[in-house]
């Protein structure tokens, strides 16, 4: 077995050990993927994929997949064993992983619950909800709601992101770490330029900005993973903004994904009335020093 980083040129070969499309975390600042191949004589076999961006003060693993005919045989250890060596290399103390309870329905033949439960990983925080729908099924909400979500829209203090220039997304991500604090995480630049900007938006009042959603599309789903506000009242009005336009810039059977990392996301999503499947997310912590302990007296399983 060989194990090499994944580079912008490899994706293509590698696709089919991302069926989720998770490699779209790539785009995230310090984020990477280690890919297992098994050798032949002539060329080398994908066999498994691990994909890890860095969360807070943690690298977070958001996608381990070995191919089912090479379960058994070490892989998933082997890559998880090489983003602690990153995670220590990198001095970051902790290593995460995140379990969504629709891929333990589709894990026919490996069981990640089994793998990562064990003396290094503890599940510390309860369970987020993740909430799963198509564009298709807003249809009727957005219909409904027409008349709400167009005055949300075409308020004077919505901003589309794609009618800022670079001087100007500037200033804004700058004055938005001022106004909301340790809301705005320190990459929001970064952030804002892996956004689609036909769906991305911020509010200006009074001269100032006050919120900033930020939408991505990677392949076939939209992922809103930014939505930070002032005022409560503000997290609704850039919501509806983007269901607005959902009807021109997104395809009916396209999907839709939203992780309720706070209470006041799933509070929003339910006051919009949401129609959507919610899975369960447990999020498993290891440190990277009890991991050296424990890989000293047996190999992980």
């Amino acid at each position: 077995m060989k194990v090499i980083q994944m580079t912008e040129e490899d994706r293509e070969i590698f696709q089919h050990l991302d069926p989720f499309g998770k490699m779209h975390f790539l785009r995230f600042p310090g984020a990477f993927a280690l890919v297992a191949t098994m050798e032949q004589e002539e060329y080398d076999i994908p066999a498994g994929l691990i994909i890890v961006r860095t969360v807070e003060d943690a690298l977070s693993v958001e996608w381990l997949y070995a191919a089912p005919e090479y379960r058994g045989q070490g892989i998933g250890s082997e890559l998880l064993q090489l983003v602690f060596e990153e995670a220590k290399e990198r001095e970051v103390e902790e290593v995460s992983v995140r379990i969504s309870e629709n891929l333990l329905v589709s894990s026919l033949f490996w069981d990640p619950e089994r793998f990562f439960l064990n003396d290094v990983f503890r599940q510390e925080d309860e369970e987020l909800p993740e909430w799963h729908t198509t564009v298709d099924r807003l249809g009727k909400l957005i219909a409904q709601d027409d008349l709400i979500n167009e005055k949300a829209a075409l308020s004077p203090e919505m901003r589309p992101l794609s009618e800022m220039n670079a001087s100007e997304k500037k200033a804004a991500a700058q004055e938005l770490k001022k106004e909301l604090k340790n809301k705005i995480p320190e990459e929001l630049p970064e952030l804002m330029s892996l956004a689609d900007e036909r769906m991305s938006f911020l509010l200006c009042r009074n001269g100032s900005y006050a919120g900033i959603l930020l939408i991505q599309k990677y392949g076939d789903t939209w992922h809103p993973f930014l939505l930070e506000v002032k005022e409560e009242k503000d997290a609704e009005k850039l919501a509806r903004t983007a269901l607005y336009y959902s009807e021109d810039h997104a395809k009916p059977k396209e999907e839709i994904r939203i992780e309720c990392s706070r209470p006041a996301t799933e509070k929003l999503l339910e006051k919009l009335r949401i129609p959507a499947d919610v899975y369960q997310v447990a999020i498993l912590y290891a440190e990277v020093k009890e991991y050296e302990k424990q890989l000293q007296k047996s190999p992980m399983p």
